[in-house]
């Protein structure tokens, strides 16, 4: 395969991926640093600064570990869709970072 059919089924494949993320989940482009951006080496803060998530959001992602959320997902005090979505807007954002922090 040359290198030019790899880099084009490349392009294409992410471009699919990147039309399939709802745009509310999609952090704005003044927020994602630039390549050589040396202030953006700590993002730990995106998703409590971004305004994406929700109080309940944040919650789910930072103040829980996987036990305690099966526990809150039995007690029905959580509902999947809701953890699911948490995570997903979570993965999204550093997905938008530079590097791909979580790698997509």
């Amino acid at each position: 395969m040359s290198t030019s059919t790899w880099e084009s089924i490349r392009a294409r494949k992410q471009a699919e991926r990147e039309s399939r993320i709802p745009s509310a989940w999609r952090l704005p482009s003044h927020l994602i640093p630039s390549d050589f951006d040396q202030s953006a080496l700590n993002v730990m803060d995106v998703p409590r600064t971004c305004g994406l998530l929700s109080r309940k959001e944040l919650d789910i992602t930072e103040k829980y570990d996987a036990t305690a959320l099966a526990a809150e997902l039995r007690a029905g005090r959580m509902k999947c869709a809701e953890v699911t979505q948490a995570f997903c807007k979570v993965r999204f954002e550093a997905g938008s970072m530079p590097g791909r922090l979580l790698g997509s």
